[in-house]
């Protein structure tokens, strides 16, 4: 009896500490996930650069801007810009003429939510709370003050 009784304990200790390890291995997924989605977005972003500076230098101008995805349509359709992913936020049937958009002289795809934004820029190592940080972790997408921010909330004028 007693021993069945040393085997319930010893279960049920192995289960808390299994249910522990869960919780530890889930932040670290989550952290994971949020890398890989930071890299797409800055990769994204560099191949649209890249993409822009080759049209520039065999053309001789910027590609046309009519609208903000017209940039990266133009780019699409002439060959400068290959294979590129729809952005962070994939949504089945999106091209990435739909999704990426430019803006001034920043690419940019939008996120999912206010946490998305945040989680992306504690990626990048930005303070999202504290001083210097922006107002609720995520500045507006027109502050100027917070243009090194990888994420913003709004949309680029």
């Amino acid at each position: 009896m007693i021993m069945m009784l040393i085997g319930f304990v010893a279960l049920a200790i192995f289960g808390l500490l299994g249910a522990y390890g869960i919780y530890l291995l889930s932040e670290m997924f989550a952290s994971q996930s949020d890398k890989a989605l930071y890299t797409a977005s800055a990769t994204g972003g560099q191949q649209i650069e890249g993409a822009i500076r080759a049209y520039s230098a065999e053309i001789g101008g910027l590609p046309p801007a009519t609208s903000p995805t017209s940039v990266v349509e133009t780019l699409l359709a002439t060959g400068y810009l290959r294979n590129l992913r729809p952005g962070v936020n994939y949504i089945e049937g999106a091209t990435p003429a739909t999704v990426w958009a430019i803006s001034g002289n920043r690419a940019y795809t939008p996120l999912q939510d206010v946490n998305q934004c945040l989680r992306m820029n504690r990626v990048a190592g930005k303070p999202i709370d504290g001083p210097g940080a922006p107002s609720g972790g995520c500045p507006q997408c027109s502050d100027e003050t917070f243009t090194d921010y990888p994420a913003c909330i709004g949309t680029l004028e």
